[in-house]
């Protein structure tokens, strides 16, 4: 990769942040987050009364394509995060780095040209045989097809560098650029598709054009932290060798996860009309917004366990562990069940489509619980990330994914994405309770039982609490508007009584209120 720009010096700046910067961090993360997730929940039936069902449930398709080929990513993007971390912290040398990331660009730009060439080949055969097509051209949709083949290599090549910046701790700066990147694809895409033609060519030639720009921003601004390179470098096969265990881990970890969590999808997408996949998606949607406000703390959390953990500091690692996991337990419990027990209010006040919330509730509900138990999970993969050993993680996928893939299969045929649905909240449910243990006795021993009742379950149960008093006391008014207020209302009452049943939530919750007073 070319570096552009005067050099950054990082050996200057190889110091842990503080605290406040970190918290700063955080913030930014999650204004980013509700920003994108408020954008798409804004735009997204506005998108289903421009483009009709059918084609909205190729935008749905496209989704779950692009998460079906991160599984080419081969565990690489997080690995280089891992990377840059060490490197801030010293403990890896620039060289290496250099090396590095080199191989990767050329690996991954491979890729990328691989997936293109058999986008384009497979596309007809996506279009007559796979899809359920009502209305829409199979030529149409076979050239939609080839341009998400191309956007996914385009994909690839930004979360390349993207991840790089990560690792490097350059939150305020890819936080700017996801924001930057979110208005344009999610807004700037609405007059093309209002005044020149809302056909799905149009809207994914427009989004291949801004995966395009944001891969030259995030390539532009990765070289200029680093700086230019002193020294010409090379392809490295040994560079590549020494993180390939840690990558194979965390590749066999997201195959698996990708798999299991996204097999309903691929199945629903051939049995269900493309029209009803439409109205899957839209819950997919909702419920996938759980997991959009967990990645923040992961995004933030993560470079610094690294940084802690291979620096020795335990404690501190333990402490920032627990903080987070109470931060992130309090916000999953209240978003999972108040979109869970208000599914079909909530859909109503979003799209104005009563047809549409009868269909998508009963599917919501159960992916919103499922996904919030999974935000919940996802604070001691952290942990085991940062040692840099993903054994247990890896065993753990192994296991649940043997169990949870053929009910998927039975479900999916027979009780459509309800039953998809109630599997996705049992495997989480189990792995919770049955295999956290596990993990808890390797990495974090002795602290299961409190992490669980103290940072997990005490928090669910302060978040359920209003959610309960509505349901018996109270029922929602009848306009869009009213009904969203209330439904705004509810859970931020869920919110702040799960932080207050937390210790470290609540000291920092009761500390940001005496500041605001003072």
């Amino acid at each position: 990769m070319e570096n552009h720009g005067e050099p950054d010096r990082l050996n200057e700046q190889k110091s842990v942040p503080t605290g406040g910067n970190l918290k700063h961090a955080m913030a930014a993360s999650y204004a980013v987050q509700i920003y994108s997730a408020l954008i798409g929940v804004v735009m997204m039936p506005v998108y289903l009364r421009y483009l009709g069902a059918e084609s909205f449930g190729l935008v749905g398709f496209f989704a779950m394509l692009q998460t079906w080929l991160m599984l080419f990513d081969l565990g690489l993007t997080p690995t280089l995060s891992r990377q840059m971390a060490c490197y801030k912290a010293g403990t890896l040398s620039e060289q290496a780095l250099r090396e590095l990331l080199r191989t990767l660009e050329w690996l991954f730009g491979a890729l990328a040209a691989v997936t293109t060439l058999v986008g384009i080949s497979v596309s007809s055969w996506v279009a007559l045989k796979w899809l359920q097509l009502d209305h829409l051209k199979p030529d149409v949709v076979a050239a939609c097809v080839a341009m998400m083949a191309l956007m996914a290599g385009m994909k690839w090549m930004s979360g390349l560098y993207r991840s790089g910046l990560v690792g490097l701790e350059q939150q305020t700066l890819t936080n700017g650029i996801n924001a930057m990147m979110t208005t344009g694809r999610f807004i700037g895409v609405l007059p093309w598709l209002m005044f020149v033609s809302a056909s799905p060519l149009m809207y994914f030639s427009y989004q291949l054009a801004m995966f395009v720009i944001e891969f030259a921003i995030y390539w532009h601004f990765l070289g200029q932290r680093l700086g230019r390179a002193q020294a010409r470098i090379r392809l490295s096969t040994s560079a590549l060798k020494e993180v390939l265990p840690f990558a194979m881990s965390l590749a066999l970890t997201n195959a698996i996860w990708i798999f299991t969590m996204n097999l309903d999808k691929l199945i629903l997408s051939h049995f269900l009309s493309l029209r009803d996949y439409g109205y899957f998606s839209i819950a997919i949607t909702v419920a996938g917004g759980i997991l959009v406000l967990i990645a923040p703390v992961s995004q933030v959390i993560l470079p610094r366990l690294t940084i802690l953990f291979s620096q020795g500091r335990e404690e501190q690692e333990i402490v920032l562990f627990r903080e987070a996991s109470q931060f992130a337990g309090g916000l999953m419990a209240a978003v999972s069940v108040n979109v869970a027990a208000f599914a079909q209010p909530l859909l109503l006040a979003w799209t104005g489509d009563a047809d549409l919330a009868a269909k998508a509730a009963p599917i919501l509900c159960w992916y919103a619980v499922g996904n919030g138990i999974v935000g919940v999970l996802t604070m001691p993969y952290l942990i085991q990330h940062a040692s840099g050993n993903l054994r247990l993680h890896v065993l753990g996928n192994m296991i649940f994914s043997c169990l949870q893939i053929p009910c998927i299969f039975y479900a999916a045929q027979s009780f459509g994405a309800v039953g998809t649905g109630l599997i996705w909240v049992g495997a989480n449910v189990l792995a919770l309770l049955a295999w956290m243990p596990v993990v808890f006795r390797h990495y974090l021993q002795g602290l299961y039982f409190e992490w669980l009742t103290k940072d997990v379950l005490l928090l669910a149960a302060a978040a359920g609490l209003p959610v309960l008093l509505f349901v018996n006391f109270c029922t929602f008014s009848a306009s869009r508007l009213s009904i969203a207020f209330e439904l705004m209302l509810v859970g931020g009452v869920s919110l702040i009584l799960a932080w207050m049943s937390g210790g470290s939530t609540r000291a920092r919750l009761l500390g940001a209120i005496r500041a605001a007073r003072s």
